[in-house]
């Protein structure tokens, strides 16, 4: 039997899902992206590769959806592909081969189901939809909640700078922060506003060897990142809002020979700035558990103490 996997590849816009279909070069038909396992691959990740080389999209795979159809290939041969489901995490840098894939496009629900050619497909995306209303994986920010809490966790961010710039000639964790303040006034998401987070996630990473300091660039480049928190509720979504003050609070505690007494300190003060919009958008999220490490603690620790504070 012939296996395929692949995904159903979908978004948030505004207030309805989008999904991404891709028609082929041969047949010229329109479908999910979907393709052959190579070797050792597990079905997951061999989907997950299909989806990036016939698209160009990275995706998160959201458990608890698989869906198979069957039919009989040309040459007699039965055909059996799974499709999963897939949350979009925007474009990658791979080129799509334009000798299979002749169009990438997005499309509503209603739209997806009239472009789909096949209708064993179409029942897929139609599942699809079915199981995202009722998981009720998404909810509803508003934009002016992401202002506060860029404000606050730039506000946090910048507490832990100094470990970073005593060192460094190098402004770009600075940048983030002042990016993410920007945001707090206008509300206005830009593609200048990304890169910048991106260029001090590398400043993190770059500063490996001195901990505190690599801290204090995360922090920063979670700082200007909090405007991009998605409505998705995950744990680790969660982090874009509070990451800055956690991990602003592990470089204070780092910079002061690993003291817990610091952090803790740095994590009071940040519970004590968080105002009532940034404790109700957490309690979309999942609470977290507390981990093995200490940035999961401090992680804990803040969303535990803001979801408690009266």
């Amino acid at each position: 039997m012939d296996r395929s996997y692949g995904a159903v590849v979908f978004r948030r816009s505004d207030a309805e899902y989008q999904f991404l279909l891709v028609q082929h070069e041969h047949n010229r038909h329109w479908d999910m992206p979907k393709g052959h396992a190579e070797k050792d691959e597990t079905p997951q990740e061999a989907a997950l590769r299909e989806i990036q080389e016939e698209t160009n999209y990275r995706v998160r795979l959201i458990e608890g959806f698989s869906e198979d159809i069957h039919y009989v290939l040309p040459r007699g041969e039965a055909k059996r592909v799974t499709f999963y489901l897939g949350e979009s995490l925007g474009e990658g840098t791979m080129e799509i081969d334009r000798n299979e894939i002749r169009d990438v496009r997005w499309f509503s629900f209603e739209d997806a189901r009239e472009m789909i050619t096949y209708e064993n497909s179409r029942q897929v995306l139609t599942a699809a939809g079915v199981f995202l209303e009722k998981s009720r994986i998404y909810f509803e920010i508003d934009i002016k909640d992401l202002q506060s809490v860029a404000y606050w966790a730039a506000e946090n961010a910048e507490r832990a700078l100094f470990l970073y710039e005593r060192d460094r000639d190098d402004d770009r964790p600075r940048k983030a922060t002042e990016a993410a303040l920007a945001f707090a006034r206008t509300g206005k998401r830009t593609n200048r506003l990304r890169k910048i987070a991106m260029d001090a996630h590398r400043a993190s990473t770059e500063a490996k060897d001195n901990p505190a300091a690599s801290a204090a660039a995360k922090a920063a480049s979670l700082a200007a990142a909090s405007a991009y928190t998605h409505p998705f509720r995950d744990k680790d979504q969660a982090v874009h809002i509070l990451g800055p003050a956690a991990y602003s609070a592990l470089a204070i505690e780092t910079g002061n020979e690993n003291d817990p007494q610091k952090g803790d300190r740095e994590i009071s003060r940040a519970v004590e700035k968080a105002g009532k919009e940034i404790q109700n958008l957490l309690e979309n999220y999942p609470e977290r558990t507390e981990g093995k490490t200490e940035i999961d603690r401090l992680l804990y620790r803040l969303d535990r103490d803001i979801r408690n504070k009266s």
